[in-house]
């Protein structure tokens, strides 16, 4: 959707270049614009039942926009602990560029699999069995990347910002993931997936979202 780019910023780089009231006086009509661009396209070209899915999985990042773009206690305290943030970006990037070899070897994976069973002579019980068992296994292996991705960086942000940043971005995250991931990942905790993580941990810059949701619907379909 094209009227939608402007809010790539959000989810592909978390906003890490903006860290004063002048930049966001300056970025945020572009995003109000979107906003009103995408509800303009759903109205015209969804029914009824599709706008209402849709408005469910872009609750977050609609809240957020309007949170972000007004004066009020959520901007003074994104604004307070944006340039720190920014300060980590460079290690968080370390983390995310681990977190998309790691999406892409799964799928690579996955596809070899699903190959392999397309090729094998066995009865439709068991092939739609095998089907549904690498599929389980593939959703799980991208939740667990993504868990792992998250801890990466909140240690990052936490030994160079403090809990407070932390805490804030892990409101960031919960606002901006995808009602999708949230629905589809909430049963691999990072206990589940043996990683060592902190409680609340988060992170102020994400992974492309996009990436997230292609891949979990490779596995949904």
């Amino acid at each position: 959707m094209q009227c939608a780019r402007p809010l790539s910023i959000l989810t592909d780089s978390g906003l890490s270049f903006v860290t004063t009231k002048e930049d966001l006086d300056r970025t945020c009509p572009s995003f109000q614009e979107a906003l009103k661009c995408i509800r303009a396209y759903t109205r015209r070209c969804m029914s009824y039942d599709q706008r209402k899915h849709f408005k469910k999985l872009f609750h977050g990042t609609n809240l957020m926009v309007h949170e972000l773009c007004k004066n009020g206690t959520y901007q003074e305290e994104y604004l307070t602990y944006a340039p720190c943030m920014k300060e980590v970006e460079s290690q968080t990037k370390v983390c995310f560029t681990r977190y998309a070899e790691a999406m892409h070897d799964i799928q690579t994976k996955t596809n070899l699999e699903e190959e392999r069973e397309e090729i094998m002579d066995t009865d439709i019980f068991t092939y739609e069995k095998r089907k549904r068992e690498t599929a389980d296994k593939g959703m799980r292996d991208v939740c667990c990347a993504f868990q792992e991705y998250l801890e990466c960086s909140s240690s990052s942000t936490r030994k160079q910002c403090g809990e407070g940043a932390e805490k804030f971005s892990r409101k960031f995250l919960d606002q901006m993931s995808s009602a999708l991931i949230r629905n589809h990942c909430h049963e691999y905790s990072p206990q589940v997936c043996g990683i060592d993580a902190s409680p609340g941990s988060g992170s102020m810059i994400l992974p492309s979202l996009t990436m997230i949701l292609i891949s979990l619907s490779h596995f949904l379909r």
